[in-house]
């Protein structure tokens, strides 16, 4: 049944149904991660009173709205939900980072002096620990300074420059006074927390490969179609209508003559606009998928979208991290490798391939191979568009 025939949610444990419903229709990819992140938010704010539970109800439409809208084929929002599960935005990519990026704990005395003594410069003499202290340089370097090469194509994900701390560690002003030590780490931590914005945390190897195969068309075939929408139980109330044993079905709430008379057409039309169809998840008003009355913004999901539109942007801006030690110095060397589809040309048409006369490469292939033997116009002979066809003339004159 479409998401519009269903009752709208008016307790907080209703609406809580509804998410967890929207929510088992989303890709395979997203799922599981989106349901839990639904069903954690209700426990931690079940026992909520007053103005926060008000908002906390109001929050929660609002997202219903969004998964409606993902559902019914807006392909930006499933896009966001998949970045929200890959860990390229929201919680899981704080998780990712404090699992692959924070500094392993020192499991011995020696280590504990090793670093001191090759870590921490000699004119630093601090007792207390900050928050950078906790997390490992060397890794958030590494990263950064690949993001900044790879650029990888997503709203907030462009990063401005890697952080080098070397070269912002000035000991004197322009006066000649000296910088205190604790100037010199506020410049330190100002500089990694500005490039935490944008930082993206390697995947697990095994999340990075499961991405590739979606990416270039080689995973399961469930991952790339949606769930269908399973009927919902509708509930018929017996009325007394003159004859013994006949029921009828209650009518839909509708306008009003007040209502009609009392408040602007704008008002009453808003909620059946295409934008507010694309919100509620109707999708099924008109037959035809790409017709004029289909919601605004919203496509009819094929596998093929999936894997180009969604699965191929989620898989270049993510990247897994291999960490190894240099045998001369001992220092630790991270490598990460990004997810790139390899762009693959058609071959032309039969129409289109006296444009290409005299070239002999085709985008990778010789205009000589079989596969293209006796379509190219050979030597001597005119070739004339026509209605959007090439009519042979005949030999040219010498």
């Amino acid at each position: 049944m479409p998401p519009h025939m269903i009752p709208h949610p008016a307790t907080p444990l209703h609406l809580y149904r509804h998410l967890l419903r929207e929510a088992s229709y989303l890709p395979l990819l997203c799922r599981p991660w989106i349901t839990s992140r639904i069903t954690t938010r209700y426990r931690e704010c079940e026992h909520s009173s007053g103005q926060r539970a008000a908002n906390h109800i109001k929050s929660a439409h609002g997202k219903l709205r969004y998964l409606r809208s993902a559902n019914a084929g807006n392909v930006e929002r499933l896009l966001h939900l998949c970045y929200l599960a890959t860990g390229r935005l929201g919680k899981r990519r704080r998780v990712l980072a404090k699992e692959t990026l924070m500094r392993e704990p020192l499991m011995s005395s020696a280590d504990l002096e090793a670093e001191s003594e090759n870590e921490r410069p000699k004119h630093r003499k601090r007792k207390e620990k900050d928050w950078l202290d906790n997390w490992d340089t060397s890794k958030l370097r590494a990263v950064s300074k690949s993001q900044l090469e790879k650029k990888p194509r997503g709203k907030g994900f462009e990063m401005r420059r890697a952080w080098d701390p070397e070269l912002w560690k000035v000991r004197e002003t322009c006066r000649g006074f000296t910088i205190r030590d604790s100037q010199v780490r506020a410049r330190e931590r100002r500089g990694y927390r500005l490039n935490f914005k944008t930082l993206l945390p390697p995947l697990p190897n095994h999340e990075w490969e499961r991405l590739e195969a979606l990416a270039t068309g080689k995973g399961a075939p469930e991952e790339y179609v949606l769930p269908p929408r399973r009927p919902v139980a509708r509930s018929i109330i017996a009325h007394s209508s003159g004859g013994k044993g006949e029921s009828i079905s209650t009518p839909g709430p509708g306008l009003s003559w007040m209502d009609i008379i009392s408040k602007p057409m704008r008002k009453l039309q808003h909620p059946g606009s295409r934008k507010m169809q694309s919100l509620s998840g109707r999708s099924d008003l008109n037959q035809d998928p790409r017709g004029p009355g289909r919601p605004i913004d919203t496509r009819v999901v094929t596998p093929r979208l999936l894997q180009r539109m969604v699965y191929k942007p989620v898989w270049e801006a993510s990247a897994r991290m291999n960490s190894e030690r240099d045998k001369k110095t001992g220092q630790p060397r991270h490598r990460l490798q990004w997810g790139r589809v390899p762009v693959t040309l058609s071959q032309p048409s039969s129409k289109m391939l006296p444009f290409f006369e005299g070239v002999n490469d085709f985008g990778g292939f010789k205009a000589s191979s079989p596969g293209l033997k006796g379509r190219l116009p050979g030597e001597g002979q005119q070739w004339r568009a026509r209605e959007g066809k090439y009519r042979h003339l005949g030999p040219s004159a010498p």
